[in-house]
Parts: C-alpha cells; structure tokens; sequence
C-alpha cells in the first residue's frame, strides 16, 4: 500500500504500478533529457569537456522510455489531472506525443530563462539560457487557480515566460528553482490535492508540496539521492 507524503526508493514505472488509478491531481516531472555525450568537443583547445549530466541522463531507446512514464503517469492521474514535464525541445517531443494520443489537452509550452545561464563552453553556438517546460492536462475541469497566478507577475495575468536562477548540482543532481515548484503547485492544485513527482531528485518537489498545504508521493530510484531527499524533507518538517 502505498502512503502518502512519503519518497519511496524505486523506479517511478514500477512505482506507479502500486499506486491507485487516477489518485494523482497533479505531476511535477523533471525526467532525464537523454541529451548527455561521452564525445570530446572540439577544436582541440576544449577538448577536454564532455556534455555529460551524469550517468542517470543516458537512456538508451528515449521514446520508449518516455512513452513507459507517460502511460504509468496516465493511469494513476485523475481525469482533471495537469502535467508540468521539464525538458529540452528533443526530449519532449516524445513526452508530448504519447500524452497527446492518450487525449491530454496540451496548454502551453513555458520558457524558464535563466539570468545565469552556464557559458557556452565550445563557443560555437549560441549561450542556452533558458529551458522548456511542457503544460498539458487530462480532460476538460484542470485546475487553474487564475487570482493564485496573478500573484507570481505583480497582479498582472501570468505569462508563460518565467524568469528564476540556475540552482548548483546537489547530491550529483541538478535541483529546479523552488520558485517554479511553487508557481506551478499553488497555480494547478488546491490545498490537500495530491501532487506526484516521478523523478523527484534532491526532493524540492516534495518540500514545496509540503510548505503549501499539499500531499505528496516521490520516486527516486538512486538510493543516495533518496536518502538525502528524505533527510532534506525531515529537516523541514
């Protein structure tokens, strides 16, 4: 059985197999983007870098991979369920496919740019200073907290160009911004809604949930990363 407010240390899929079909309100994904290379980068003068993540942003065969999540992630979520999925435009595609076909309504494409975007090491290309995040929701009645977002841009309607830092790797992990946590939790759930993270991390998903009232359910299949989300929730609470 599977308790609410807790991390569990497993592969999200085999996770999602345990937990009751559409008991979810809400996902906050930050799956791997698969965009990582052992390759040198040339010229020879940089040759020393590699564009490596880390061994957890090697997937094999992406689109299978995506479409495995997103099916497990349909099936526990309820019918007026949304999705925020980070992501670089080529991991996406797949994310965006497969939901579309299981007739979730995509929203928007939301840009978060970054004031302190990493250096474009082999300059030979333009600096990546922002990245995407997918919105898409499952059947007619998602919530949608309109004054709630109003709040995140000065009393204006909010855009889907958010601005927040870079955070520094934690754990061997790239952790997001909490204040995009927080947009998207307070913006699409109410207070005592379930939110479920499937790549959950360093746990900031977790701790946000926590601080505005939600529930929440995380999987981390990376033991150490686990224990330190888990220890890092303790803390807060």
């Amino acid at each position: 059985m599977i308790e609410l407010n807790k991390i569990y240390n497993l592969d999200c899929v085999d996770l999602m197999k345990l937990m009751e079909k559409e008991s979810v309100d809400l996902i906050c994904a930050d799956p791997p983007y698969g965009i990582s290379s052992k390759s040198l980068l040339a010229p020879s003068k940089y040759s020393g870098y590699k564009s490596e993540k880390g061994d957890w942003d090697y997937i094999d065969n992406y689109e299978e991979f995506s479409i495995g999540w997103t099916n497990a992630v349909d099936r526990v979520a309820k019918n007026n369920a949304t999705i925020y999925v980070f992501g670089a435009f080529t991991s996406l595609i797949p994310v965006y496919n497969n939901l579309n076909s299981l007739g979730w309504k995509f929203h928007c494409g939301i840009v978060w740019t970054k004031p302190n975007p990493a250096p474009s090491v082999h300059r030979r290309t333009y600096t990546n200073a922002c990245e995407l995040i997918l919105c898409m929701s499952k059947g007619k009645n998602w919530k949608y907290n309109y004054y709630v977002a109003k709040q995140f841009n000065f009393g204006k309607q909010l855009t889907n160009v958010w601005r927040a830092a870079s955070v520094r790797k934690v754990a061997g992990c790239v952790v997001k911004p909490t204040k995009l946590l927080e947009t998207m939790i307070a913006v699409s759930s109410d207070i005592g809604d379930v939110v479920f993270d499937p790549f959950i991390g360093t746990g900031t998903t977790a701790v946000v949930a926590k601080s505005l009232g939600r529930k929440f359910i995380g999987s981390e299949k990376d033991s150490d990363r686990c224990l330190f989300a888990v220890n890092r929730l303790e803390e807060v609470i």
